[in-house]
């Protein structure tokens, strides 16, 4: 989403400038060459500068996106997908606005898509990936609480509504949520998914490293959770060296364009799954 020095007062200018973040954030989507790619507050600007990107840079695998803007905000959430490798078969959108909450600005919103894989030496791999962006408020858990079961329930409808139960999902994003938070134990309590954070697993049961760095605030809040009877993550993204987080004050700065860290986690199936896509 755009920067402002309204925003982030410590920031040099220069930093904030759209080009000087999208070179940054081109040169990260190029080093991590991640199949997928999950993006929340994503601004609809950046997604063009990634096609013009793409276009000047034909030596590069393309992405296509699959992109949902809140409905009274000028960001949302992306996926991004190889499609040399993962065919897009099925998405969904899943609005997070509580009308309840006149005063609250819950206008949040969670994306989905099924893919299928496109390697011609085995049988397809089929997997669900979603994102999602909760509310930011601190001091109302109980709609962040309710976003969540409202994605949780959808995810299971949307994959019910195709015969697809039976898949691995990664749920990835901005929880705005600490690991002893309401939304962390309702995810991971999940009985249809069976959900296991990734980081958490691969860090001796505790992820011990803030994805947040401002200087008010340095916390988890950001996650991939995944289906741990389906997936077996194999490595997680570690992460940057403390100085260049704390170039001028916190995030973001000079060397990283967004006041979260980026996080990954690359996975292998644990068993093949049938291609059925019946519905």
């Amino acid at each position: 989403i755009r920067a402002t020095e309204f925003m982030y007062p410590y920031c040099e200018r220069d930093h904030l400038d759209t080009w000087y973040r999208w070179s940054n954030i081109s040169s990260e989507l190029t080093a991590y060459s991640s199949d997928f790619v999950c993006l929340q507050e994503c601004d609809t600007p950046y997604l063009a500068y990634l096609q013009e990107w793409q276009y000047l840079s034909q030596d590069r695998e393309q992405y296509r996106a699959f992109y949902k803007q809140r409905q009274n905000n000028p960001d949302g959430c992306a996926i991004l997908y190889k499609p040399s490798k993962w065919e897009l078969v099925f998405d969904t959108t899943i609005r997070l606005r509580l009308p309840y909450k006149p005063n609250a600005d819950t206008d949040n919103v969670a994306i989905a898509a099924v893919f299928k894989s496109r390697r011609r030496d085995e049988a397809p791999q089929m997997v669900c990936i979603a994102t999602v962006h909760l509310f930011w408020n601190p001091y109302y858990p109980d709609i962040k609480v309710t976003q969540t079961q409202n994605v949780l329930q959808s995810l299971q409808r949307f994959l019910k509504h195709h015969n697809l139960e039976g898949i691995p999902v990664v749920l990835a994003g901005d929880l705005n949520s600490t690991p002893n938070s309401p939304v962390y134990e309702l995810i991971s309590n999940d009985e249809n998914r069976q959900f296991k954070s990734a980081y958490c697993l691969m860090t001796e049961q505790k992820q011990n490293c803030p994805t947040n760095y401002t200087p008010h605030f340095v916390d988890i809040i950001d996650y991939v959770f995944f289906s741990e009877t389906m997936l077996n993550p194999v490595t997680i993204l570690g992460p940057p060296t403390s100085s260049n987080l704390y170039d001028n004050v916190a995030l973001p700065n000079r060397f990283y364009s967004s006041d979260h860290i980026a996080i990954g986690t690359e996975f292998e199936f644990i068993a093949p799954l049938k291609a059925d896509t019946t519905g």
